[in-house]
């Protein structure tokens, strides 16, 4: 009888932490809204949202066009655990636009959303810009989802990695995005 008890006891107990740890895991992977800026007309929101449930040293970021009829505290958006959209688009009627993660950690600090010269939408972090997106014309013009994979490194060690890194977010992102930034207004491309 003892021994059913505590069986019964025991299976209880590691049912509930289960339930706990299941629960603290859906809890922690939820992509989180960290920021957001209204366009120029005023008619849509642009969120960034990001997601560590692939572990704080790795974090991901995506940007979400909505609709001013939902507003940031209503709005959610649907991610798998590693950061991808799940369905293509949110659950509350946003639109993917862009994102990428920060493999090895890198320039992961301070993610910002900004509008700029009222056409553009600006993604930076770690002092660094990451995306680009036209708002007049509606396509991203810049971003790499994952720079780690796009600069050449191999057999570098890992302080070298970092430098390349640096260097290659310096001309193709970064760069890039200042180069646009600095041209007079024109019409969109295509």
């Amino acid at each position: 009888m003892f021994r059913i008890v505590i069986g019964i006891v025991l299976g209880g107990l590691l049912s509930l932490s289960g339930y706990v740890a299941h629960i603290a895991y859906d809890d922690w992977s939820q992509p989180t809204l960290e920021h957001f800026v209204y366009d120029p007309v005023g008619l849509h929101w642009y969120g960034l949202w990001s997601n560590r449930s692939n572990g704080s040293y790795e974090p991901s970021w995506h940007i979400y066009k909505f609709p001013v009829s939902i507003s940031p505290e209503e709005a959610k958006v649907n991610q798998s655990h590693n950061g991808s959209d799940a369905l293509g688009n949110s659950s509350r009627g946003g639109e993917l636009l862009f994102g990428n993660w920060a493999e090895g950690g890198d320039h992961s600090q301070d993610a910002f959303l900004e509008v700029r010269d009222e056409r553009f939408l600006v993604f930076s972090r770690g002092g660094l810009y990451h995306s680009l997106y036209d708002l007049l014309c509606g396509g991203v013009l810049i971003n790499e989802e994952n720079p780690w994979h796009r600069a050449n490194y191999s057999g570098a060690s890992r302080e070298q990695l970092l430098h390349i890194l640096t260097q290659w977010k310096l001309s193709n992102l970064h760069g890039a995005v200042m180069d646009i930034l600095k041209r007079p207004p024109g019409e969109c491309p295509g």
